[in-house]
């Protein structure tokens, strides 16, 4: 019964009414997959922005923090001798590893550079250039503040003593 009512309504539309009904079904499809598409385009935009935000939130907290670091390397350098196995001591240099291995974990990589190494101005930053006879010209004759990078991007140069 329900074919024979479809063929009745399928022969009281014109072949121009089905042949609009087509399009207008494609164009409504068409439609939908813009929009589809876009809502994903979207999704991923936001998705980036929020990376993006993320990113520059880590990089600014990193840069307030690398100062501490510096001040714990520094620290570490002038340990009286007498106290070097105290555990005082020792519980101060776990602080400091774990606070280096959260700033790992986000991504924060020293700048290797040692002296004899040579002077690269893209991650090195020359705070002085000094005649140096044990050391080749344009080299690193010591390191004086560790440099650091996130992922590729470098956030501040090591900074070093050159020799001429």
């Amino acid at each position: 019964m329900k074919q024979e009512k479809n063929k009745i309504e399928k022969s009281k539309l014109s072949e121009k009414e089905i042949s609009d009904l087509k399009t207008k079904c494609q164009e409504l499809e068409s439609g939908w997959r813009r929009t589809q598409a876009d809502f994903e385009n979207y999704r991923k935009r936001t998705e980036y922005l929020k990376k993006q935000w993320i990113e520059e939130a880590n990089l600014e907290l990193i840069v307030k923090i690398l100062p501490v670091v510096d001040n714990f390397e520094r620290a570490n350098q002038y340990i009286p001798d007498n106290l070097k196995g105290h555990d005082w001591i020792k519980g101060i240099g776990l602080i400091e590893k774990h606070l280096s291995d959260i700033l790992v974990q986000i991504g924060l990589q020293k700048i290797a550079v040692g002296a004899g190494d040579e002077f690269d101005p893209n991650i090195h930053e020359a705070v002085s250039c000094e005649e140096n006879n044990q050391t080749k010209s344009d080299h690193i004759i010591e390191v004086v503040e560790t440099g650091y990078k996130l992922g590729s991007q470098i956030i501040r140069p090591a900074k070093v003593r050159v020799s001429k």
